[in-house]
């Protein structure tokens, strides 16, 4: 058997929200089709699921195709924040938001659940993937 042009599952194989669970496909077929200047990615440095969707954005050649914003590796109570004026870290600048908890709230305004990075937000429809490396693959 060929694993050859075939989605690969690594990490977590469960999420908390599967509802929130996407993937992004070049035909089109799953309702997110694969397509410059549309998706944005949410990344934190200290996140090692973060460091694999980056690896895999840099080696598809994605950098001109889906833009990035990094939280603060800091993670304060509130959870992650933009510091764009600390080393490393970007303002949120898709949405203008101060933390990924306000960026999830544009997804469902009475979401209570677990906030993480990395989140890939699909400029027209909310998506987040529980391991968005998967969606940097192709099918």
């Amino acid at each position: 058997m060929s694993l050859e042009n075939k989605p690969v599952k690594t990490g977590p194989t469960t999420s908390e929200n599967p509802e929130l669970r996407r993937l992004i496909t070049a035909d089109g077929s799953s309702g997110f089709p694969a397509e410059t200047g549309r998706y944005h990615l949410y990344v934190g440095l200290a996140c090692p699921f973060s460091h694999r969707t980056l690896i895999g954005r840099k080696l598809k050649g994605l950098e001109n195709v889906i833009t990035v914003d990094i939280v603060d590796s800091v993670k304060p109570e509130i959870g992650w924040s933009f510091t764009p004026d600390k080393k490393g870290c970007t303002p949120d600048t898709v949405n203008g938001k101060a933390n990924m908890a306000d960026v999830y709230k544009l997804i469902d305004p009475n979401y209570a659940g677990k906030v993480s990075v990395p989140l890939l937000w699909d400029k027209q429809v909310t998506i987040q993937p529980t391991e968005v490396a998967t969606s940097v693959e192709t099918t």
